[in-house]
């Protein structure tokens, strides 16, 4: 008998191995669910083309065989190996119809097939699947090609294999059409540029030019075409560019043309094209004086406007044209470049701030009622002692006594559960930044609590939260790494009325961190202009919004200064004064000029915590003024990113920031659960990027760090650069090895009849070390050996004619991965023709 019992135990045994087995090997994909009144069909991408890390669509097709259907689509996409994201959306067929519904969703992690489900009443009812066809190296630019003949412009596309310019970077083109077009902004943000040809995007729906109208403002990259094909789409732009179709002509100098503009040696090919003559002022013409490319800035972003047909085969067969607009950009539009080739990603954003830890909700104090619950529950007992005494029923203490105080206790929790503190409550931070296109952005940051755990659901009227999780990736692999279904939901969307991010509480009042971006409803932009004079760095603020600001500052790199309240139309004059300070103090002065041994977030740090003689601030202004780090700390990385210059060396760049609080902004209505929150603080503080002028109002020069971006160019066996032999553009966080000598070149327009004091080449101190810095005499034309981080006075003789300036660097150190930074300059004098 007992060796049956083992026969039988170890075959059960075997059974549950092999279905273990057969669980942990399994794929991803779920089984499909069918059902005779409804048919789904799912659509992966753009055409089975998708990528990880950004917003991709998923496009489901349900038909509908029996009565009108009303419940909510949902589908999975994976984070990690364990987690996953559910995208929602409310759905309404009604009987014998069909419907197209898209679900924006954002996949980090290798998953081979997405399953919509269709939920009603809580039950799947139906499922279907779909796979994508191709995925895309997540650093490629996206670009989507809105044509006729999309297969024209692969010359577009760039990979490892054909990397003509080796900038090791990679465009994909995709063929996007009036119904594939994406209708939501971060849908298109994923895209870091367009290129319209000859489709007229008025066909498109309105909020698909919505869509496009605010990626374009928010920093894309247009191309139209022009050609025969002009009149289709150029009307549509001519409300951003100001252009107008004048007539057609033909050209076979085009590429010649566009040569020159990048600065190469036209090879003299033949190649007639039809071009579009439009009015305006272009970048390059062909050699009969015909405008080639037009650039016209929208906001942060860039509209190209081409005289020829984007796909005009004859033209897009030469190789020219396969890296022509990677090299237009990067040496003459880098900032826009940059943005564009590193958009879309859906991390968090650079100028939220979560202010949950920093900033307290006031309640009303229930200290009293609780005083006068247990004062009146003290009476009670006693009264019930009292008779219990003198009816000789003191046997039934014992009873009274505890029921008397469970019934106030009941009291107490009913009394409670509808008080204040049991309300959900959320912390509101707007950081409003204006950048340097005066594009005005709010980048709201919410800490949001409700007193209870478990799962719950967040909204903000008119805006789509995002929760701002970081443990998007898994590295707690298996050691066979065998993929498996993530089992474990962080957060889901849902979206087709209401939008909601729904996420887990840990514990009770455990603060959930949103964010979204939204328009303040500010309209008008903050003007001004800061520069140099021998007294100290004079600026101007103009309030040119339609909001009051409260008392604000300028924060730049040598110092910072109180800003008087200014109302709509008012202007402010401010004086960062040059006096005698003490190099070695680490207390910072306001309204001082600091030039040589701080960093602006030491006078951020410095407006957080000031406060005028004699002024009590609140605190609820306390808390406010120490959100003012961070607030403006955030609004110089976006800044600086819509610059292309978002290194770690971005302290030492010379900023301009003017900051205050605005009147009349409050964030739209936000829900948890369904409920509005009552208890909300909102905080706001508006920071603008003040633009800086090389030459002051008396003819004062002076160029600060940062201002002036070199190219990096070749130099030839005695070290001499080679003219017109640039090999890139520099950026901000780019390295170079020392060993190499690299030689950088600063084009310093408008220095024509400047008598020049004072140069300095800057990079961080423990460089002087290793690095040895040469700046080229022009008139001797031999390299002259300077020190880093101090003035060589007079330099004229380093500035040729154009202005340019040729700065080398080398090194005595066997350490052949020796590196530096991009430098940057100082430079000091004054135009001796200038008007006072």
């Amino acid at each position: 008998m007992s060796i049956r019992i083992r026969n039988v135990m170890l075959l059960l045994l075997a059974i549950c191995v092999i279905f273990l087995c057969a669980a942990g090997s399994a794929e991803s994909a779920q089984e499909e669910l069918s059902s005779p009144d409804f048919d789904m069909e799912v659509s992966v991408g753009y055409d089975g083309l998708m990528t990880y890390g950004k917003v991709m669509p998923v496009k489901v097709t349900i038909r509908n065989f029996g009565n009108d259907l009303e419940g909510t689509l949902g589908l999975n996409a994976y984070v990690s190996r364990k987690e996953y994201d559910r995208y929602e959306m409310e759905v309404a067929v009604p009987a014998g119809s069909q419907r197209e519904f898209t679900l924006y969703v954002s996949v980090y992690t290798r998953q081979d097939s997405f399953t919509a489900e269709l939920v009603q009443d809580g039950k799947v009812i139906c499922t279907g699947t779909g796979k994508q066809k191709t995925v895309v190296n997540p650093s490629a630019m996206l670009v989507g090609v809105l044509s006729t003949r999309p297969q024209s412009l692969n010359n577009l596309n760039i990979d490892r294999d054909n990397d003509t310019l080796a900038r090791y970077e990679q465009w994909k083109t995709i063929p996007l059409t009036a119904e594939t077009f994406p209708e939501e902004r971060r849908a298109l943000a994923s895209f870091g540029m367009l290129v319209i040809d000859d489709i007229d995007p008025a066909a498109l729906s309105r909020k698909q030019q919505e869509a496009m109208d605010e990626w374009l403002k928010g920093g894309g990259i247009l191309l139209c075409g022009g050609g025969s094909n002009a009149g289709r789409n150029i009307p549509y732009f001519s409300t951003y560019t100001g252009m107008t179709l004048e007539g057609m002509t033909t050209s076979d100098s085009v590429t010649d043309g566009l040569e020159k503009l990048l600065g190469r040696r036209a090879d003299g090919k033949k190649i007639s094209v039809s071009l579009a003559e439009y009015s305006g002022q272009p970048l390059a013409r062909d050699a009969e004086d015909h405008g080639l490319i037009y650039r016209t800035a929208v906001g942060r972003g860039r509209i190209y406007t081409a005289a020829f047909e984007m796909g005009e085969p004859r033209l897009n067969s030469e190789n020219l044209m396969h890296f022509f607009w990677q090299q237009l950009l990067a040496e003459h539009d880098q900032d826009a470049y940059s943005s564009a080739m590193y958009s879309g990603s859906d991390e968090p954003s650079a100028g939220t701030v979560m202010a949950g830890s920093f900033v307290s909700i006031p309640a009303r104090s229930h200290l009293v009622t609780g005083l006068i619950i247990v004062a009146g529950l003290l009476v009670l007992c006693c009264v019930c002692w009292w008779i219990l005494k003198k009816n000789d029923l003191r046997q039934w203490m014992w009873a009274v006594i505890p029921l008397v105080s469970i019934l106030a206790a009941v009291g107490i929790l009913f009394l409670s559960s509808g008080a204040e503190t049991n309300r959900p409550l959320a912390v509101v931070a707007e950081n409003i930044i204006q950048d340097n296109s005066g594009v005005i952005t709010s980048y709201v940051g919410i800490n949001a609590a409700v007193p209870s755990y478990g799962r719950h659901s967040y909204s903000m009227e008119g805006n789509e939260l995002k929760a701002r999780m970081y443990d998007y990736v898994d590295y707690d692999e298996d050691e066979d790494n065998e993929r498996r279904q993530p089992d474990s939901l962080r957060m889901s969307y849902t979206t087709g009325g209401e939008s909601t991010v729904s996420v887990e509480s840990t514990y009770a009042w455990d603060m959930i961190g949103l964010e979204t971006e939204r328009d303040p409803g500010i309209h008008g932009m903050i003007e001004g202009e800061a520069w140099m004079e021998d007294d100290g760095l004079h600026a101007e603020i103009i309030n040119g919004t339609d909001a009051n600001m409260a008392d604000g500052f300028l924060i730049t790199s040598y110092g910072y200064a109180a800003v008087k309240a200014l109302a709509p139309g008012e202007k402010a004059d401010v004086l960062l004064e040059k006096r005698t300070v003490d190099p070695s103090s680490s207390d910072v002065e306001m309204g001082t000029l600091y030039k040589n041994n701080k960093n602006i977030y030491e006078f951020i740090s410095a407006a957080s915590s000031y406060k005028p003689e004699g002024v009590q601030l609140s605190t609820e202004e306390k808390e406010e003024r120490g959100l003012l780090y961070d607030m403006v700390s955030n609004a110089i990385d976006v800044v600086r990113r819509a610059q292309g210059n978002s290194g770690y060396r971005s302290y030492e760049a010379s900023v301009f920031m003017y900051c205050a609080k605005p009147s009349g902004v409050q964030a739209p209505e936000l829900k948890a659960d369904g409920e509005r929150i009552e208890k909300k603080r909102n905080v706001s503080w508006l920071t603008a990027s003040v633009p800086f002028s090389a030459v002051g109002r008396t003819g004062m020069v002076f160029r600060s760090p940062g201002m002036d971006r070199p190219v990096l160019v070749t130099t030839g066996e005695t070290l001499m650069p080679i003219e017109g032999a640039y090999e890139e553009d520099s950026k901000q966080d780019s390295y170079y090895i020392l060993s190499n000598n690299p030689t950088f070149l600063y084009t310093l327009e408008g220095m024509e009849g400047a008598k020049l004091n004072s140069l300095r080449v800057v990079l961080d101190a423990w460089y002087s070390e290793q690095a040895r810095v040469f700046v080229l005499n022009v008139e001797k034309h031999i390299w002259e050996e300077i020190r880093l981080n101090e003035d060589v006075r007079n330099p004229e003789r380093y500035l040729d004619e154009k202005g340019r300036l040729y700065v080398q660097f080398r090194t005595d150190s066997m350490d052949m991965y020796s590196d530096i930074p991009t430098p940057m300059i100082s430079l000091e004098g004054r135009l001796e023709n200038a008007e006072n």
